[in-house]
């Protein structure tokens, strides 16, 4: 799970429709997007750097990067929600038949 959710976080624009559809049914994937939106979105200030160049000092160049920019803190967190119904649903419904069977 682990592997699927941080897939692609360097090379986010690179990546397959497929494999990133495959990446939103994880919901580990969610819950990291969600952290990291936010740690660094929602209008966070500047970061503190004292050299002479930092390329990480906006937030917003962290979230560019990932390629979450454009994605909502609630979408991911209804998605989260809307996973975990579905699987408990799964879940739910394979153990009532296996326990009829």
């Amino acid at each position: 799970f682990l592997g699927l959710a941080a897939y692609g976080f360097d090379f986010a624009s690179q990546i397959s429709w497929a494999m990133n559809a495959l990446m939103k049914t994880s919901f580990m994937r969610c819950g990291i997007v969600a952290l990291v939106l936010t740690v660094y979105g929602l209008g966070r200030e500047d970061l503190d750097c004292n050299d002479v160049y930092c390329h990480f000092k906006k937030p917003d160049v962290v979230l560019r990067m990932l390629d979450i920019d454009k994605v909502s803190v609630w979408n991911e967190l209804l998605a989260l929600l809307g996973i975990t119904v579905i699987f408990r649903g799964i879940c739910y419904f394979g153990l009532k038949w296996k326990l009829r069977t």
